[in-house]
């Protein structure tokens, strides 16, 4: 859909009310299936990481989703219809129909029924359509008049949740999660640390990525750098001529694999010593020609898989070689071991033969002794936007404080007659971030958070947090104010938060980026490439329009680039 702005100057004051009132509650409705969707997917996970096998455990004597030991009578466990693992009574779902899965493939389903995964065409998946009522919501705010704009700002406040800022500020929930405690409003200043100046210019550095001037620095920065040639933040992971046959050869067979971490050279090893009873694609002839794939999840770049040789005209394999991943021993803890099967075809596309994820951050390391891991079905297809490479999570709370609500918090804090403001203000608690890439060869990086306000991208409209020395998941709790700034002009406005590796000798290091907008692409009429949210970016600015003196919270995946392809899903 054109993301152009719509001509509504037909409508009345009031008809355009009456939609921005049906557009709220749809938006309100549409943000609950999102926090659904999250909750589950967030379920799932921990289902994984608990079904994840130990040194000496048996799953024909255990169940493989909660590992209870089978009774000899009773409860001697069942075998899922879906995923072909025997589970406890404990650990079945029964669904509608009265067939029953086990808890994790019932989970699973359930997340395509909520989103809808299982009737959408393959075409629909591709060309996802802009939101409807971004683009009339938008047109309506052009259209209106001051007067009735400030009836809009009454109107979607009014229908907003309960509750007053405060008893929804970030410090009042971190003291009932018993988190560290948030510092008073910091302002940074103009004036910071000689370091600015040398802060490198996000549209720069993504012009240099392009044209490869950061290879040579890519290859001493292991797999997961960001200095990796910017096309492979975009390239499929199934790179290998169209790796695409599911569902086509019945899966079937083990593997048998060692995982250990090497702490002399920093790499995990995995061992993959041989296959067993894989499917035949040549049914006649009763072979395959097997090899393996690795990826350490969420990354699914190019730079991060590992392959090992083909096998010729066999269902039994033996490969005996060492995939190895550079990376820290704490980065190791935050990754899933993705391990694929593939039938290698010359001429055509190469066919799955079944798949094993392992999560690394139970796993009980130490014990490099291969063991059989039976292969299964694929139970998910990996969506467009999972392609993109992971970088870490930032944590932070959002909030637009309206000039009334400003003008009580001074009178407060100064105990005086209260000041009249003309203009409210934008605050950002930047949180936490997490999972973030390991610059330096100690496996560490000293980061920290730069924000901007755009368009202004002035040194004195920049926000900046201190930095936090070897750290990858560094804790700031500290306060960005964007002061002067009207409610009506946020939604042609964009907070551009990025974080960066301090580096007092050179310039300093990308990991990592996020843009809170409406994703328009349109700023006063003309085409910008910073309005281009994508799409939790888009809810949680559109969330902190609807709730003016409410913190909204969010924990929001950083972008690996901050130009336009990289910047979208």
């Amino acid at each position: 859909m054109n993301a152009e702005l719509l001509d509504l100057g037909d409508l009345t004051e009031e008809e355009k009310l009456i939609i921005l009132k049906v557009i709220k509650r749809d938006e309100d409705l549409r943000w609950e299936k999102t926090q659904q969707v999250n909750q589950m997917k967030n379920d799932i996970h921990n289902l994984r990481i608990q079904s994840v096998l130990r040194d000496g455990d048996d799953l024909n004597k255990m169940c493989a989703r909660c590992h209870e030991q089978f009774g000899y009578i009773f409860n001697r466990g069942e075998v899922c219809p879906q995923c072909k693992f025997r589970v406890c009574n404990a650990c079945r779902e029964v669904n509608l129909s009265g067939t029953w899965l086990c808890t994790l493939c019932f989970k699973q389903m359930q997340l395509k029924l909520l989103t809808g995964e299982w009737m959408k065409p393959e075409e629909e998946k591709k060309d996802k359509i802009k939101y409807v009522g971004d683009i009339v919501k938008a047109s309506i705010r052009k259209s209106m008049t001051s007067e009735d704009s400030g009836k809009l700002s009454v109107t979607t406040e009014g229908v907003s949740d309960e509750g007053t800022s405060s008893d929804n500020t970030p410090e009042h929930r971190a003291s009932r999660q018993s988190r560290l405690s948030i510092p008073s409003l910091v302002l940074t200043s103009a004036d910071d640390k000689a370091d600015d100046d040398n802060d490198d210019n996000i549209d720069d550095l993504v012009a240099s990525h392009r044209s490869g001037a950061s290879s040579a620095r890519s290859s001493t920065r292991g797999p997961f750098s960001l200095f990796s040639d910017s096309r492979e933040s975009i390239l499929s992971i199934y790179s290998d001529a169209g790796e695409i046959n599911y569902g086509k050869i019945p899966v079937s067979g083990e593997v048998l694999l060692g995982v250990d971490y090497n702490y002399k050279t920093g790499a995990l090893e995995i061992y993959v010593k041989q296959c067993k009873d894989l499917a035949p694609v040549d049914t006649k002839k009763n072979k395959s020609d097997p090899y393996i794939k690795t990826y350490l999840l969420p990354d699914k770049t190019r730079s991060g898989k590992r392959k090992t040789k083909i096998k010729k005209h066999t269902l039994n394999p033996t490969f005996d070689e060492v995939l190895r991943y550079n990376v820290s021993k704490s980065e190791v803890e935050n990754r899933i071991l993705w391990l694929t099967v593939w039938n290698n075809d010359k001429f055509g596309r190469n066919d799955f033969l079944g798949e094993v994820m392992l999560s690394l951050d139970c796993y009980s390391f130490g014990d490099p002794t291969p063991k059989w891991y039976l292969l299964q079905e694929r139970l998910e297809e990996p969506q467009v936007g999972s392609l993109m490479p992971y970088k870490g999570d930032l944590v932070l709370s959002i909030k637009y404080v309206t000039p009334d609500q400003l003008e009580k918090e001074s009178s407060k804090k100064l105990k005086t007659k209260k000041t009249k403001h003309q203009k409210g203000a934008l605050q950002v608690m930047v949180k936490e971030a997490r999972n973030l890439t390991a610059i330096r060869s100690n496996g560490t990086s000293d980061p920290f958070c730069k924000g901007y306000l755009l368009p202004d991208k002035h040194k004195s409209g920049k926000q900046k947090t201190p930095v936090v020395k070897k750290n990858c998941s560094p804790v700031w709790n500290y306060l960005f104010v964007f002061d002067d700034v009207l409610l009506d002009d946020l939604p042609e406005r964009s907070l551009e938060l990025t974080i960066w590796d301090h580096d007092t000798l050179s310039s300093n290091d990308f990991l990592g980026g996020i843009r809170f907008n409406l994703g328009m692409g349109i700023h006063e009429g003309k085409p910008v490439e910073w309005m281009d949210g994508r799409g939790e970016e888009i809810a949680i600015w559109q969330c902190m329009l609807d709730r003016p003196n409410t913190w909204i919270d969010a924990c929001v995946n950083l972008r690996a680039s901050m130009g336009k392809s990289g910047g979208k899903k």
